[in-house]
């Protein structure tokens, strides 16, 4: 997680970050999935995600990689070992486009389902796509703990933050935030939780500054529901 110093209203990055957010209570967010990649020339990567049933987790198409598994059941991120990972097939939003982030949105389905328990399990989505949505939500991850993306988290983070109605965020495939603080690199794909609820992927910074801090994009889980019943359910 990020904290973004705003100097000037008319600063359109940046220079440096300061540690956002708190380590979660170990095994207090049980559907947060830990995704480790690697490309066709083995650089390593990382996203997360969050399990949405036994078989299924969602997460950012921006995520999708040649050689992909999915770790359950994490606090530190240092835990992991490639051979307890789960092997996934990823079924990316059709429609996503990698040069706008628009549609960033993958379910991944694993090829073995995971076993619940008190340390892993799913994470409710909204019912309807009409739902009202708190104004204050929670977001969590592994992700860099700067801007300068040097120094990623090994223990999960979480952070409250506040859901705004900037005119920079009137597409209804968006949901927005706002403030000094925010999800950082490598945070891609979690979730941002209302009520107990996903109602957001992390997706993308808004680099413009405002009064009250930076922008910082969700994917509208609502907006996919029909897309994300029909891919679980066929």
């Amino acid at each position: 997680m990020l904290i973004f110093p705003v100097l000037l209203l008319t600063i359109v990055l940046p220079v440096s970050g300061i540690i956002g957010g708190n380590e979660t209570v170990p095994h207090s967010r049980p559907y947060m999935v830990l995704l480790y990649s690697f490309n066709a020339n083995f650089i390593p990567k990382t996203c997360d995600g969050f399990l949405v049933r036994e078989d299924f987790v969602l997460s950012a198409a921006q995520c999708q990689n040649d050689f992909m598994r999915a770790f359950v059941g994490l606090h530190r991120a240092s835990q992991k070992v490639w051979d307890d990972g789960m092997d996934v097939t990823t079924i990316p939003h059709p429609e996503y486009d990698d040069s706008t982030l628009d549609n960033d949105i993958m379910l991944l389905k694993l090829k073995t389902n995971v076993r619940l328990s008190e340390k892993v399990k799913p994470i409710a989505l909204p019912k309807t796509k009409n739902e009202t949505i708190p104004h204050q939500c929670l977001v969590f991850g592994w992700g860099c703990q700067d801007f300068a993306q040097k120094h990623k988290s090994d223990v999960l983070r979480e952070l409250r933050v506040n859901l705004t109605d900037s005119r920079e965020c009137t597409s209804p495939e968006y949901i927005c935030t706002e403030g000094l603080e925010g999800p950082g690199k490598g945070d891609s794909g979690g979730p941002l939780v209302c009520d107990d609820e996903a109602h957001g992927i992390v997706s993308s910074l808004s680099i413009s500054s405002t009064e009250d801090g930076y922008i910082f994009k969700y994917v509208r889980i609502e907006h996919y529901l029909p897309w994300i019943h029909k891919v679980m359910n066929s």
